[in-house]
């Protein structure tokens, strides 16, 4: 476990250094190694919906992964949802962004505290009044 994580924190700095590409697959490698291991799923997720070229097709799947293999209300879960919500946000899918936090309203009424609650309200106002993006695309 101690090994995974320094291999994860490598990654994370290797990403930090501008080496995207070469952390995005240490971490995939280390994902698939470990499935289970969310803190990893959730560091490789983070790093595909982020950076100076992100890639919203694949930071999406990996935030559904993540979402689905967490258990609702915890607040992995609710990280994950939200940034699910976000993601399909940046790559105009709307419904599915709306879809995404009305799920998470059903089985997490509370939202996990007003702190993440005020973060979903906003994402929700913001599906509802989104700001022009330049690199938007309209793709489903």
């Amino acid at each position: 476990k101690a090994a995974r994580s320094v291999t994860r924190a490598r990654a994370v700095a290797l990403a930090a250094l501008g080496r995207r590409g070469e952390a995005i697959k240490q971490l995939e490698s280390l994902a698939d190694a470990f499935p289970h291991d969310g803190q990893t799923q959730e560091a490789l997720a983070r790093l595909l919906s982020s950076g100076p070229q992100p890639d919203y097709r694949a930071a999406v799947a990996k935030w559904s992964e993540v979402a689905v293999r967490s258990r609702p209300g915890t607040p992995r879960w609710l990280r994950a949802n939200y940034q699910l919500a976000r993601t399909q946000l940046e790559l105009g899918q709307v419904a599915a962004a709306r879809a995404t936090i009305s799920r998470v309203a059903a089985k997490s009424p509370d939202f996990g505290g007003a702190e993440i609650k005020s973060r979903f309200d906003r994402l929700a106002a913001e599906i509802e009044q989104p700001p022009k993006r330049a690199g938007r695309t309209t793709a489903p």
